[in-house]
This record gives structure tokens, C-alpha cells and sequence, in this order.
């Protein structure tokens, strides 16, 4: 991959984003695909909603925990 500078590095970057986002509609006008796709994004959104409830509680869970030991310890 090759570092693009400049007006010509803004160019490089429309255009790759523009490829882009022609290759996604394109694929969401296939039906099957896009159902796939709409599978795909709903249940990996839902994992990672639930990845990220579980790191949370347990953090908040074994932060409570921490500083009631350590206030036991120290009183």
C-alpha cells in the first residue's frame, strides 16, 4: 500500500470510500445477501452488546469487592 500526500492523497481516499460503499449497495440489492448481512450485523451486534454488559458488570463487581477489602483491611 502506498502513503498518498496531499490533494492526491484526498483524491486516493474519496475514491477508495466511494468503491466502497458501491460495493456494499450492491450487495444490499441482492436479497438473499442482504438478508445475510442484516443476519450477520444483528447477531454480531448482539454479542458484542453482550461482551461488553458482561466486562462491565463484572469490572463494577470486582471494583465493590476491591474497595470493601481494602476498607476492611485498613480499619
Amino acid at each position: 500500500m502506498t502513503h498518498h500526500t496531499g490533494l492526491d492523497g484526498m483524491h486516493f481516499v474519496f475514491k477508495e470510500r466511494f468503491l466502497i460503499l458501491i460495493a456494499l449497495f450492491n450487495l444490499l440489492l441482492n436479497k438473499k445477501s442482504s438478508l445475510k448481512l442484516l443476519f450477520l450485523v444483528s447477531v454480531s451486534a448482539s454479542s458484542f452488546f453482550t461482551l461488553v454488559r458482561r466486562y462491565l458488570m463484572s469490572f463494577s463487581f470486582f471494583t465493590a469487592w476491591h474497595i470493601n477489602e481494602y476498607c476492611v483491611l485498613h480499619m
